[in-house]
């Protein structure tokens, strides 16, 4: 029986020669058809995160916005050490509702606060705590945004520098990009060097 299948010609191979190309690419398929070495347009298009441009004068004006924040809080705010922030117990959300208990009970026995407690300090530090809260949230969603950019930023920087890198480093090997060694040493000496691992001591055969 003859074969009713209509003929087609060939795809062209893929090389690894072609500039264009490179592992991992969107759309390359095994076996395809070889496209122009023509770089893409944009090829940062298919992973940009984020595009934004705060500029210098954003920057200076924020930041003055910031001190003019810091000036508002009185004299005698303090700023702890980290091991402060670690070591020194607090009200937190689990104790919140002693701490309104306790509110509650000490205007009407007043006895029960013992000679070294002060109950009017102890009322002004409450009402000042109820005022820091807005403003604590106010300032961490502030933190957090520029949190959340700073990251969306370094994450469509880490693509990039990573592609070329792999780039220089299959260019540096083909040799098709005059100057590709020298750029990739120059890439490899900044790039993070592993710590080498600490051999286990050996075991102790008589414990």
């Amino acid at each position: 029986m003859p074969n009713l299948r209509k003929s087609r010609p060939m795809p062209e191979p893929l090389t690894w020669g072609n500039n264009a190309l490179f592992w991992g690419m969107p759309g390359l398929v095994w076996g395809a058809t070889s496209v122009p070495n023509t770089p893409p347009l944009n090829p940062m298009a298919t992973s940009n995160r984020i595009s934004i441009d705060i500029t210098t004068t954003i920057r200076d004006q924020f930041i003055a916005k910031v001190n003019e924040a810091f000036a508002l809080l009185p004299a005698g705010t303090p700023t702890l050490t980290p091991e402060e922030r670690q070591t020194i117990p607090s009200i937190g959300d689990k104790l919140q509702p002693f701490d309104n208990a306790v509110a509650t009970v000490v205007p009407q026995f007043p006895l029960l606060v013992p000679p070294y407690q002060n109950a009017t300090e102890a009322a002004k530090d409450r009402a000042t705590r109820a005022n820091v809260h807005p403003m604590l949230l106010a300032a961490t969603a502030l933190c957090e945004k520029l949190s959340d950019t700073d990251k969306l930023l370094g994450a469509d920087l880490f693509d990039f520098d990573h592609a070329v890198l792999y780039t220089a480093r299959d260019a540096a090997k083909r040799g098709s990009i005059p100057g590709a060694d020298t750029a990739l040493a120059t890439l490899e000496d900044a790039y993070p060097k592993k710590k080498p691992k600490t051999p286990a001591p050996p075991a102790n055969p008589n414990p």
